[in-house]
């Protein structure tokens, strides 16, 4: 089966959806029966899509008048475009239509948790399964051995987190967290797209408290999971959440807000603990920084749920997809 894998914009962005199409592309290289390219061509059984911009609704329309099929990822439903960037209470709700529009156009829509499947269904989008973006275990090999830089190498428990910067991935509560444990570093790992975010947002982490940090973009993520003791992910809205399980398959103790897209497969006090409110957040922190036991619980239970949305996991996934797509 020959799969037309578009990454024109990938260049161009970081976040998750990058992550997950990279991903899928070296899940392909472990099935002999998949191959696939990224270069434009008429020559492909499916199109298969992840970067759902300008030139999407094109290539959907080209490939249904070749007869080909076209699978599209759901990497958001839409909900999750408001209070991110600039004027994105604006153009949010366009883009949630835009992408029911391809969604609707498509044979197989994946959603990557049963919470965005739920969401999609209700829109009624067309055929929807659930499939796990996965974690990259090969790129995570050697994380037990990495150094963290000299710059964050601290004998004291470190709260780390690892994400895009904008307020619906929680920036308010990680600096609470923070402002209220003043002896505790906290590093918060992530772009910080200053020309995309609102002024009162960047205005915030240029005058966070000494303790807290956000170095922007880290190149090897395993450093980032090597400075931190525990895993601070308070984000408001996902559709699955990567970086919650490279923290897992990198055995670092994981606390989330509790939302929807974590229920199924994250489970409070046996591989991770939710919290609802900033006052929540913060007495787990301190629940995880004194008690060593419980923090080796949910490492070694969560490292066992991460191994099971490995690379070959996600291969066997797609081949199967694939298969009956093109079977219908």
């Amino acid at each position: 089966m020959k799969v037309y894998h578009p990454d024109s914009i990938e260049k161009f962005i970081v976040g998750g959806v990058k992550v997950s199409a990279q991903q899928q592309r070296k899940a392909f290289d472990k099935v002999e029966e998949i191959e696939y390219t990224t270069d434009f061509t008429l020559n492909y059984d499916i199109l298969h899509l992840n970067f759902l911009g300008l030139l999407a609704v094109p290539l959907v329309f080209m490939s249904k008048l070749m007869g080909k099929k076209v699978v599209v990822h759901a990497h958001s439903t839409g909900d999750n475009l408001e209070n991110t960037l600039i004027f994105s209470r604006i153009w949010g709700p366009i883009g949630k239509r835009y992408y029911q529009y391809i969604f609707r156009k498509s044979d197989q829509v994946i959603a990557v948790s049963n919470y965005s499947k739920e969401l999609l269904e209700e829109r009624d989008v067309g055929d929807v399964i659930t499939l796990s973006n996965g974690v990259d275990d090969d790129l995570l090999q050697g994380y037990d051995e990495i150094e963290p830089s000299e710059k964050y190498r601290n004998d004291e428990i470190t709260v780390v987190n690892l994400a895009q910067l904008f307020e619906l991935k929680g920036i308010d509560t990680f600096l609470e967290v923070g402002e209220s444990m003043p002896e505790t570093e906290f590093i918060w790992f992530g772009p910080r797209h200053e020309k995309l975010n609102p002024s009162e947002t960047i205005e915030k982490l240029d005058n966070s408290p000494n303790n807290i940090h956000f170095p922007g973009f880290v190149d090897d993520k395993r450093e980032a999971f090597a400075t931190g003791d525990i895993f601070l992910f308070p984000s408001r809205e996902e559709t699955q959440g990567i970086s919650v399980l490279e923290a897992s398959y990198c055995e670092i103790p994981i606390i989330v807000r509790d939302i929807e897209a974590f229920e199924g497969w994250l489970e409070h006090g046996k591989n991770c603990l939710k919290a609802e409110t900033t006052q929540e957040f913060e007495d787990y922190v301190k629940k995880l920084m004194g008690d060593k036991d419980l923090r080796d619980k949910l490492s070694k239970n969560a490292r066992e749920m991460a191994e099971k949305h490995t690379l070959e996991e996600i291969a066997k996934n797609l081949r199967n997809v694939y298969r009956e797509v093109l079977a219908d």
